[in-house]
């Protein structure tokens, strides 16, 4: 979950730069009742995988309500009674500022009437391409934002003085910023420096789509590096090492992977969904994207801005995926196009400003 994320990569960041700040990272959702905690966790997955049109409908419903809007305030009622032990631990804590990278910390905050967690100066982490109004809360003093378009909504959609805005980019763990030798990798790996890389991560997919495009690239006598990841899909990494690829393609398979940083940075291509933290890597790592099947809501809003800056293609459909897919691997001048786009787009020192910010800047209450 790109929320998750993004407080990983602030909390790694923090401790690089300001190593006797004391951090605690949490996730709000492990203080809150254990039914609430598991249908929120949930809904999304299962709404978006099984009836992504019906996901995309809520969302913008939701995005069409205002402060004073029944629905909102339902949903404030329902976060503020599961909110007590997350209030109790942040008062327990005394923290000098609160960042939130996710809107239901914020809005569990704003809830609770409470002057003195109002008086903590906080700043809200926006991790997708555009907001949702859920983002906004009174009692927010500052936010963070990937772009000047979301800089743009808060103000003229919520209010949001635009002093108070700041376009950092979307947090990154500090690992995508490392140098990675390209040369000795491709080398460890056995892959062939004078052939493009595809990077296919198989949780990206369904399982029948990603066996579909797999046999499509078996039948295809194509000079290419091809690195499968199946992540912790046991079954699937067994598929990917049965399937029989041509000579000619130099294939390496993973399970789960703790060096994606690495495996970006030798690829010349990839196969993805549209999360905010998944995009943000690839441009941190100047890596054109395919998005597939952008699900309704925001990761639709994500893939939108990226293909509209030229770093990304969008299938909707087994047949346009495998038309785009080929297409871009026999036009390099396309690919290298999209490289140059994605190294304009990226911001990848967004949690070090974001912290030297808070740090720094003097973010106080406004």
């Amino acid at each position: 979950m790109a929320h998750i994320k993004a407080a990983q990569a602030l909390e790694k960041a923090f401790q690089l730069k300001y190593p006797a700040v004391e951090i605690k990272n949490i996730d709000a959702l492990d203080y809150t009742n254990p039914v609430f905690r598991n249908l929120f966790s949930k809904l999304y997955l299962k709404i978006s995988h099984h009836a992504p049109k019906v996901w995309g409908y809520i969302y913008d419903q939701l995005d069409k309500q205002t402060e004073e809007s029944l629905m909102k305030e339902l949903v404030s009622l329902i976060n503020r009674l599961n909110a007590q032990k997350l209030i109790n631990l942040i008062e327990a804590f005394q923290p000098d500022h609160i960042i939130s990278t996710h809107y239901l910390s914020a809005e569990i905050i704003d809830a609770q009437g409470n002057d003195r967690l109002k008086a903590i100066p906080s700043s809200v982490t926006i991790t997708d391409y555009d907001m949702h109004v859920f983002w906004g809360r009174p009692s927010v003093n500052n936010y963070f934002v990937a772009t000047d378009l979301v800089k743009w909504n808060l103000n003229k959609r919520l209010g949001v003085k635009p002093e108070n805005v700041f376009v950092t980019g979307i947090p990154i763990h500090p690992k995508f910023l490392e140098p990675v030798n390209r040369k000795d990798l491709m080398a460890k790996h056995n892959l062939d420096p004078d052939n493009l890389t595809l990077l296919f991560v198989g949780g990206s997919f369904g399982y029948d789509q990603v066996l579909d495009i797999l046999g499509v690239l078996a039948g295809k006598k194509i000079r290419l590096n091809l690195i499968l990841v199946a992540g912790n899909n046991q079954k699937l990494e067994n598929e990917f090492q049965r399937m029989k690829f041509p000579a000619e393609m130099r294939t390496i398979i993973f399970g789960f992977v703790d060096n994606m940083y690495q495996l970006m940075d030798i690829s010349d291509l990839i196969i993805t969904k549209a999360g905010g933290s998944t995009v943000t890597e690839c441009l941190a790592k100047n890596l054109p994207m395919i998005l597939t099947k952008p699900v309704p809501g925001q990761e639709e809003i994500n893939a939108n801005f990226l293909i509209e800056n030229g770093v990304a293609v969008k299938a909707v459909d087994q047949p346009g995926l495998e038309y785009k897919l080929f297409d871009l691997l026999a036009d390099q001048d396309k690919l290298k196009a999209m490289k140059k786009a994605c190294q304009k787009l990226a911001k990848p020192q967004a949690a070090f400003e974001i912290v030297e910010r808070v740090m720094g800047r003097g973010l106080t209450k406004t």
